[in-house]
């Protein structure tokens, strides 16, 4: 399926990467469907297009790829649970913020996307009691960085990068 997108133009993007979104994402809870625009380049990085705005993408990651040791808990009711259903048919997303120096990019980890690839639906979730934060740092700081930028990170979490 052909968009039309304010950043990068018409793109295709798979039919099969089209996902609803019923309550929308935080911060933009009127618009629902989006679809996943890859490019080979910036894996495992891919753009989250809305179908709904041309202007909206948000820049997503797996976060399994760069954090090995994420975990994911919620609680999930009613509709939620019924729409996410089979753990073995999920994906997770995070947002990611980008930095000037893209080194400095962070992700929020405490509200994922979790999208069933099967049913072609997601939401967004805010994690309760969790040590993750919405400015995760995707790459550790450069050992000569100032130990400010060093702490940032370490207090983050420990395990990432």
């Amino acid at each position: 399926m052909q968009v039309s997108t304010e950043r990068f133009g018409p793109v295709e993007i798979n039919p099969e990467e089209i996902y609803d979104f019923p309550l929308g994402i935080i911060g933009f809870p009127e618009y629902h469907k989006y679809g996943i625009h890859r490019d080979p380049k910036l894996a495992p990085f891919m753009w989250l297009q809305s179908l709904e705005e041309p202007r909206l993408c948000f820049f997503v990651v797996e976060p399994f790829s760069l954090f090995p040791d994420y975990e994911i808990e919620v609680k999930l009711d009613g509709v939620l649970r019924r729409d996410i259903g089979d753990p073995e048919n999920l994906i997770v997303l995070n947002i990611c913020t980008i930095a000037a120096d893209f080194r400095d990019s962070t992700a929020n980890l405490l509200a994922p996307l979790i999208v069933n690839k099967v049913r072609q639906v997601g939401y967004q979730v805010v994690m309760e009691e969790s040590a993750y934060t919405t400015r995760h740092r995707l790459f550790s700081p450069a050992p000569d960085a100032p130990a400010e930028a060093r702490e940032a990170g370490d207090v983050e979490k420990a395990n990432a990068g």
